[in-house]
């Protein structure tokens, strides 16, 4: 009796929980099964096992994405339910995954890959306890081997589009199922949306933004990864004391639901701790910290994977919804960190239209002061004047393309950091601010690297605290620097294609949408373009040399009529419309000395029939070199025995201030100067040095000098710069005003 008394709860558990879990399975409706993937594309009834390998006998459902390449992967129409995906092959957040429902133009799905099944930094190996992390929840599904698995229910009325974009600089493969049923769907059912969103880092005291989106809908689930750096964390023993708060339909400062840490939030206590160890890793149906990343030495490498789904618990808007968390740690004391966040959150709407958080792979992280800043040239322009202020764009030593504002009056600076791509002294951005005095950047996905431009405007005029959602310009080939100069009554952008091709895109909004990208100059091999306006408002002009390792170092000119969109050589001889042309229809003005190469350095705006153009030739075999002006035809020599400091990194340089004076970077033995230099009769006459300092064992070097195009001042970088590579270096931007 003893042991049936023990069996009768079990049992009537089993037999309550049973109908609930198992309603679908044997009900009977009025509905079909449909599956889309490689072997039946459409998702078509009787329309899969395509594969001819093995006599059909043998599936293939994979596609090979070339880089910078978007594949559709189901473009289904009919009413019903995505039931579950399945996802295999590379399982890196390089793969953007995004679905689109019912027609929308926004996609409701928009993030990496791996963050869509909660695992935001994939390991693809073994994590501390040396086995394969799993997740094994209700709603996703981790298993060994990269197999990625969900079965969120994703209901849809007249169609849904599934693309999956390779922002990689190689192809890949990925093998995907995606399982639905056809069938009605009630009028009160919402769309499945998620928003993806990076906090790299958290600003120490201020909360994090997982969702803000407007509508009626249900909130139904939480996937964070979460980097700790146990030598920042101040001696904390956890990271887990930060709330999670559900703001709801116009709640401000006190939201409605809130939890009282995040170990409870994902359904822990007490750090995970089990016999004195925390973070002791567990995956249950609705929530769990499931990973934790650690290095061979047995540090932490800080990448924590957990997870909560809102099925049993949903929480419920009618207007609006925005979820915040908060970086919080315990030593004695509550000590807000500066930690590392990837969150996805997966919600349901009213509307299939996604709603793009404005961090959606771009940042806004404001700082302050002119440290850790640096630049390459090849962007236009890097400064640029407004009032009593002094814009300017940079990269930094960690990776962060941003912005700087330097109030005149307050001798002080602002700045914010826009995106994280990688150390690499190229990835600065160029700058224009419109008549409504709102700041628009512009700035590759690296060096190189992806084939993304990206355009982010600042919220307010002159205020470059905040920026709105970036406009991000899929380009045909892998990006570079970027240039932005309105003329002809459009804003053009101009940046290099696959190192060695130079494209053009047009907004007549002043940033907000651009037309199509169209390829200018073609070359075989690494080519640059500097595009600089005229005094002829429509006319830009357009100078181009290869790298100076390479031949073709003559430099070239053209020129763009913006507004009837026209290319003409350098002579303004008419070459057609503006369509692609080979480097070599256009016309040498300064052809490369004999025995020597070149580096183009700057461009004057002046009027097209006059070209005032900074360069410097050297050898590369005895180190040879010098600055030289080219006057419409006549070169005058700038060296004054002192030597530029640009070789071999380039990193010295010379820019007009304005068309009659020049600052320069140049070296006399341990010794660099920056240099004004003005322009009159057709010679350059030193007129003050503005800073001079020795080198010294460190490096120190003063040099790249950037000038604001409206004539005002001018910055340069100085600090630590070795000649070693592009991602050594350790510097800040010092400022001067031409009075």
């Amino acid at each position: 009796m003893k042991t049936m008394s023990m069996l009768i709860p079990i049992l009537v558990l089993i037999i309550i929980a049973l109908p609930a879990f198992a309603e679908k399975l044997y009900e009977l409706k009025d509905e079909a099964s449909f599956a889309v993937s490689p072997e039946n594309p459409s998702g078509a009834k009787g329309g899969g096992a395509l594969s001819e390998l093995m006599g059909g006998l043998k599936p293939s459902p994979s596609v090979t994405v070339q880089p910078g390449e978007t594949a559709v992967l189901a473009d289904f129409k009919g009413e019903g339910t995505i039931d579950s995906m399945w996802f295999g092959g590379e399982a890196v957040p390089e793969f953007i995954l995004r679905i689109y429902w019912d027609g929308a133009k926004v996609p409701a799905v928009e993030c990496p890959l791996p963050a869509f099944f909660a695992h935001a930094r994939p390991t693809n190996v073994n994590h501390y306890d040396k086995k394969y992390p799993t997740l094994d929840s209700a709603q996703v599904f981790i298993s060994p081997g990269r197999g990625l698995n969900c079965y969120w229910p994703m209901p849809f009325r007249k169609g849904f589009r599934v693309t999956l974009e390779n922002t990689s600089s190689r192809a890949m493969v990925s093998y995907y199922i995606i399982n639905g049923t056809l069938g009605k769907i009630s009028k009160n059912a919402g769309w499945f949306h998620t928003q993806y969103r990076e906090t790299m880092p958290v600003t120490p005291g201020q909360s994090i933004t997982v969702l803000d989106v407007k509508g009626r809908g249900r909130y139904a689930g939480t996937a964070m990864c979460l980097r700790s750096d146990p030598e920042k964390c101040r001696g904390c023993g956890c990271w887990c004391e930060g709330e999670v708060r559900f703001y709801i339909d116009g709640d401000k400062e006190r939201p409605t639901v809130n939890y009282t840490g995040l170990e409870d939030y994902f359904g822990g206590s007490n750090a995970w701790e089990v016999e004195g160890s925390v973070y002791t890793t567990v995956s249950g149906l609705y929530s769990g910290l499931y990973c934790i990343n650690h290095k061979e030495d047995g540090k932490p490498e800080d990448w924590f994977m957990a997870y909560r789904w809102h099925v049993k618990d949903p929480v419920k808007f009618k207007k609006d919804l925005r979820v915040t968390m908060f970086d919080l740690g315990w030593n004695k004391e509550f000590i807000p960190l500066a930690n590392d966040y990837i969150t996805t959150a997966y919600y349901y709407l009213d509307s299939p239209e996604g709603q793009r958080p404005e961090t959606v792979f771009d940042l806004n992280i404001p700082l302050s002061g002119t440290d850790n800043m640096i630049w390459n040239w090849w962007y236009y322009p890097q400064a640029i004047s407004k009032g009593g202020d002094l814009y300017w764009t940079f990269t930094t030593r960690e990776g962060y393309t941003g912005v700087a504002r330097y109030d005149k009056n307050t001798q002080k600076t602002e700045k914010t950091y826009l995106k994280l791509f990688g150390c690499d002294d190229h990835n600065s951005a160029a700058i224009y601010i419109s008549p409504e005095g709102r700041i628009v950047c512009a700035y590759a996905g690296g060096h190189n690297t992806d084939n993304t431009l990206h355009v982010r405007i600042s919220k307010k005029p002159r205020d470059i605290s905040r920026f709105k959602s970036g406009v991000a310009l899929r380009s045909s080939g892998l990006t570079c620097y970027s240039q932005l100069i309105y003329s002809g009554g459009r804003l053009n952008l101009f940046y290099r294609v696959n190192n060695k091709d130079w494209a053009r895109r047009e907004s007549l909004d002043y940033g907000e949408t651009w037309s199509e990208e169209q390829i200018l100059v073609s070359a075989p091999f690494q080519y640059y373009c500097r595009f600089t306006p005229t005094d002829r408002d429509g006319i830009i002009r357009i100078n181009m040399y290869s790298n100076p390792d390479r031949p073709e170092t003559d430099v070239r000119q053209g020129f763009l009529d913006a507004e009837n969109a026209l290319l003409f050589n350098s002579g303004m001889e008419p070459m057609g419309p503006a369509k692609m042309r080979p480097y070599t229809d256009f016309s040498v003005i300064i052809p490369k000395p004999e025995g020597l190469t070149q580096r183009l350095l700057d461009i004057a705006v002046t009027d097209p029939g006059k070209a005032l153009i900074l360069f410097a030739p050297f050898s590369m075999e005895t180190g040879e070199y010098s600055y030289r002006i080219y006057d419409s035809g006549k070169v005058i020599d700038l060296t004054n025995g002192r030597r530029p400091i640009w070789f071999p990194k380039y990193q010295g340089g010379a820019a007009w201030l304005t068309k009659n004076k020049i600052v320069l970077s140049r070296s006399d033995g341990d010794t660099d100067f920056i240099e004004l230099w003005s322009l009159k009769n057709g010679a350059a006459t030193l007129e003050k040095t503005v800073w001079s300092e020795p080198v010294g064992s460190g490096f120190l070097r003063n040099a790249r000098p950037v000038c604001d195009v409206r004539g005002k001042a001018f910055l340069w970088h100085r600090g630590a710069y070795p000649d070693s590579d592009y991602t050594d270096f350790d510097t800040e931007a010092k400022i001067y005003y031409d009075k």
